[in-house]
């Protein structure tokens, strides 16, 4: 999903100098609602959208991000230890449009940055990759 964000930032950049990075909650009465209360959808990780903040960055665009509802079970979060300081670093991001904000992020040890990995190393499998059922033609 990361690249993915990123590549889309990639396709419509020359048609904006600002990008918006608009993250996921689950609302009520959803269909999302129904697929996160049976366990098949989480919001997105805070450490996926640094990620993908950065890597639009780096296109030189202005990228603004609120993730509304950070920080909480409906909305993107980690682990709820560390979500305050990226949360924050976020919104300093947005204000200053300084990527060393989120690149200090790094030096936050929190365990779940290490469970956020495993996911991301291991996404098509655990989740079902197209590769992987592919039919033969």
């Amino acid at each position: 999903a990361i690249e993915d964000v990123i590549t889309s930032a990639e396709l419509v950049s020359g048609y904006s100098s600002t990008i918006s990075l608009n993250l996921c909650n689950v609302q009520k009465y959803t269909l999302l609602e129904d697929l996160w209360r049976r366990g098949f959808y989480h919001p997105p990780w805070l450490w996926s959208a640094v990620d993908a903040i950065k890597g639009i960055a780096r296109q030189n665009v202005v990228v603004i991000s609120d993730p509304v509802g950070a920080g909480h079970k409906r909305g993107p979060h980690n682990c709820g230890k560390c979500d305050q300081r990226i949360i924050e670093a976020i919104k300093k991001f947005n204000i200053t449009q300084d990527v060393s904000v989120l690149e200090h992020l790094a030096e936050i040890d929190c365990e779940c940055r290490e469970v956020w990995h495993a996911l991301i190393k291991y996404d098509d499998f655990l989740f079902g990759s197209q590769t992987f059922f592919k039919k033969k033609v």
